[in-house]
């Protein structure tokens, strides 16, 4: 096996480098490596054989989204929003690592089997730290917040939620109108 080889981002080593020797395409994987921003160069040290491997690739990575808190409904109980009304609502997704490329919010409902998983506000300002977007036509309770950036990666904030007027809740109409959440 790879036992004992490493990854690098530049200088820095990932925090854990990983092979597993059933694998038989002898892929190295590297976990919570650092280096964040552009043009980051790979190395790869393979103990087994004694050898240096000097990548020519380079690795971009701006850090994993996480979305810390939402609000702009009636009632702000920080991380959480509610109250939101039923029609158009404007609402501020605050976290980290978004990337500044046009990205993705989604809030989802309790999922039962058919349902509808989500809910996709449209996105009217958009950087690495806040998302403005306006929330149309729904219902229902803790909708949970989630950000998916332009690379495609996504953070569902379980304990990061939106909810509609108490009095109301969101009906699946693709699972016999049983409610959602």
């Amino acid at each position: 096996g790879f036992e004992g080889s490493m990854i690098y981002v530049g200088s820095t080593p990932c925090a854990s480098t990983v092979h597993d020797p059933n694998d038989r395409t002898r892929k190295l994987r590297g976990y919570n490596c650092p280096g964040k921003g552009t043009g980051n160069i790979i190395r790869v040290e393979v103990v087994e054989t004694g050898l240096r491997v000097n990548s020519t690739a380079t690795y971009s990575f701006e850090g994993i989204p996480t979305v810390s808190n939402v609000s702009g409904c009636p009632y702000d109980f920080p991380p959480s929003t509610a109250a939101c009304a039923e029609s158009s609502q404007t609402i501020t997704i605050h976290g980290s690592f978004f990337g500044t490329a046009l990205g993705t919010v989604r809030l989802y409902y309790y999922d039962p089997p058919g349902a509808i998983p989500y809910l996709e506000p449209t996105v009217t300002s958009y950087s690495d730290t806040k998302i403005i977007a306006t929330v149309a036509n729904g219902a229902g309770k803790r909708l949970e917040v989630a950000v998916v950036t332009a690379s495609g990666e996504m953070h569902r904030a379980q304990d990061v939620t939106l909810s509609y007027l108490a009095s109301r809740y969101y009906t699946c109409p693709r699972y016999g109108g049983q409610q959602c959440n």
